[in-house]
Parts: structure tokens; C-alpha cells; sequence
């Protein structure tokens, strides 16, 4: 956007963030090298060329860099206007009533480097009028005293314009309602990151609860629950108790529990433990526990005719009255089926044994076959 275009010039705190701040003041008016700009302590003239040179003013940096650069860089331009007023001291009387004598210092500088080579002291008589007491400091509109500069000097503490105060209130509140913000942001960010992990670990302790629990249950009254239900129940009967498997665990009081079976042996119990005949049953046979469970009987002589290993098998059943059955379709992969003619003897992967006979509602996918290996 060209210079004549310029309708405002503005600085932005936290730019891009929800709580970004933005302090902006209207061009009024522009030449080829400043604008003429309306603060809220008056009109200003700012340099162009020097602003757009200032990273700060476009964004670049950081609130506190920006701040300081900005604040600086306005101290700076305002030093020159014709308002800013000069620190003195007090040197004696004027030429008349209506004057005062008052000092100053002026700094040489060099005109390559700008660095201070030399300090003069220097007076003038000024208007009585336009001397102010602020506390025990004296000054005087720079406009005063100026026409006794030379070439290459300056005063060596720079005259500061009254507005400058508003202006650095302004971009104060700006930059504190932004660094506020960005302290409310990250600390709702800490707190949702505590609140995630106080999640996390409250439900690793219900999933630990949960698991002494079935480990419990298993524990108590496995062998019990499972040699009940093999002997009174079927696996519809089962059923009605909100349990269903689709074959008995194979299972011995003793051996390791997790997964699959663990979930399965901790739901048999908890339904087994609902029938009525179970308290009873379990008070007649606890003594019988470690021999209420038999190890499965040896694998019939007959061999299948095919053993298929880590396959997915897609099988499905009919549920509900005959008039009104639904349709529930199962997949389970790693699957090893023993086939004997029509008879598919399917065990999942969980350690559970499912019967089906060939036919539409069975369906076998067997692993791609391994690569073979090259021999030398």
C-alpha cells in the first residue's frame, strides 16, 4: 500500500492470538516522507521512512521488544516538537521582572559517528511565563531555548513532549491486556493439560480396579461358577443370565488369566453367581475345589481333514423367537479351524471353540501364503 494511501498506522500486541491488542492512530494527513497522525494527546508528524524501517511497528518482535521500540522511538520523534519541553535549572534573574536567567547543557556530537565528543554549558533569559516547576525540576518549551543550538549539538537530556505520557498510557494498557491474555491462555492450557492427565490416571485406576476385580471374581469362584454352569446350564440358559458364549472355556483353576478369557471367565462368574441353585450348589462343592474342573479329554483319534491356522473366519448366528430372529454377523481374526468333511471346528482367538457346518453363513479367508526364502 502506497504512502498516500495510508489511512492509519497501527501497532498489534500478540499479534494473530484470540487476545491480541491493537492500538491504532488515524493519518490525517501525508507528504512523500511522514503522516500526520491524530493520538489521543494531539496531532503528531511521524517520519515514514522510519517507521516502515521499525520491525516492531509491523509485527516482527515480541510485546516487551515492541513495547520498548515503539515507546522509544515515539520519545524520540516527539524530542523535536516544538511543545517538548527542555530540563533547566534555575540561574538567576532576567532582564526584567517578566524574564529568568536559566542553564542548561548542550552535547557536541559527531557528525560521522553521532557520538558525544564534548559537553558545553550554556544560558538564556526566557519568558517568566514559560518556565514550569514540575516538583523540583524546571523547564521550558524546547522552542524557548533552541535558537541557541549550533550545528552538531543537542541537549543533553531530551526535552519530552506533554503527550507522551498519553501516548505510552495507551500502548501500556494495550500491551498489559495482551500479556494478560497470554498468561490467562497458557495457563488454561497448563490446567487442561493437568486436567487430561488427572483423566488419564483416574481411568488407569478404574481399568486397574476393574481388572483386580474380574481377577477377584476368577480367583474366588472360577472353578466353581464354570463347573456349575457345565453341569446345570446350557449356554442358552446361560443366555437368559446375561452371559453369552459361543462354547465353554477351556480353562483349569491355576493357569494364567488376562484378556479375552479373563473378561469371560469374570462375566461367567458374575452371571452364575445370579441363578438361584448357585449359593447352595457352591456351599456342597466347595471342598471339591481343584477337582471340579477336568483336563479336556485327548483329541479323538479321527483327524481332521484340513487344519487351517491364523485365518479370519466371518461366521454369523439368528437370535429371538423363530418368527422374528435376527441376524448377528461375526468376524474374528488369527483363527484355526479344523475341518472334519462338513464340520468346521473353529477356534477363536480369545481361547473360545465355535462349531459351524459349511455352508452360505460361513465363510474362511485363509493367510496369504509366505514368501519362500531363496536357498544359496
Amino acid at each position: 500500500m502506497g504512502q498516500q494511501q495510508r489511512t492509519e498506522v497501527e501497532i498489534v500486541f500478540s499479534r494473530g492470538q484470540p487476545y491480541q491488542q491493537r492500538v491504532s492512530w488515524a493519518v490525517v494527513q501525508s507528504t512523500d516522507k511522514a503522516w500526520l497522525i491524530q493520538t489521543p494527546a494531539g496531532e503528531l508528524w511521524v517520519p515514514s521512512y522510519r517507521w516502515d524501517r521499525m520491525p516492531t511497528a509491523l509485527g516482527a518482535c515480541d510485546n516487551e521488544r515492541k513495547l520498548n521500540a515503539v515507546t522509544n522511538f515515539l520519545r524520540d520523534i516527539t524530542s523535536t516538537h516544538r511543545d517538548a519541553r527542555v530540563e533547566v535549572r534555575r540561574a538567576g534573574k532576567g532582564s526584567s521582572d517578566l524574564s529568568v536567567t536559566v542553564g542548561y547543557t548542550v552535547v557536541v556530537r559527531c557528525p560521522e559517528s553521532g557520538r558525544a565528543i564534548d559537553e558545553l554549558k550554556r544560558t538564556s533569559i526566557v519568558p517568566a511565563s514559560q518556565l514550569r516547576a514540575d516538583g523540583d525540576k524546571w523547564s521550558v518549551p524546547r522552542w524557548v531555548v533552541a535558537k541557541k543550538l549550533k550545528s552538531g549539538e543537542g541537549f543533553k537530556t531530551r526535552p519530552e513532549w506533554h503527550g507522551m505520557q498519553a501516548l505510552q498510557a495507551q500502548l501500556q494498557a494495550a500491551f498489559g491486556a495482551a500479556m494478560a491474555g497470554q498468561a490467562a491462555a497458557a495457563a488454561a492450557t497448563f490446567k487442561a493439560g493437568q486436567e487430561a492427565a488427572e483423566r488419564r490416571a483416574e481411568a488407569d485406576r478404574l481399568a486397574a480396579n476393574a481388572k483386580a476385580n474380574r481377577q477377584a471374581l476368577v480367583a474366588q469362584d472360577g472353578e466353581l461358577a464354570l463347573g456349575f454352569a457345565r453341569k446345570k446350564l446350557t449356554l442358552d440358559d446361560l443366555v437368559g443370565l446375561g452371559c453369552r458364549l459361543y462354547g465353554w472355556p477351556r480353562w483349569l483353576p491355576g493357569e494364567h488369566v488376562d484378556g479375552p478369557l479373563e473378561m469371560t471367565l469374570a462375566g461367567l462368574v458374575s452371571a452364575v453367581r445370579s441363578h438361584p441353585e448357585f449359593a447352595a450348589w457352591r456351599e456342597k462343592n466347595i471342598h471339591r475345589q481343584g477337582t471340579l474342573l477336568k483336563a479336556p479329554k485327548a483329541p479323538p483319534t479321527r483327524q481332521p481333514d484340513r487344519v487351517i491356522k491364523n485365518c479370519v473366519v466371518d461366521w454369523c448366528e439368528y437370535v429371538g423367537p423363530s418368527k422374528s430372529q435376527r441376524r448377528i454377523d461375526h468376524r474374528d481374526e488369527g483363527c484355526t479351524v479344523e475341518i472334519f468333511g462338513q464340520k468346521h471346528e473353529i477356534e477363536l482367538a480369545d481361547g473360545r471353540f465355535v462349531v459351524k457346518m459349511a455352508g452360505p453363513n460361513l465363510k474362511i479367508t485363509e493367510p496369504e501364503p509366505a514368501r519362500s526364502e531363496a536357498t544359496a
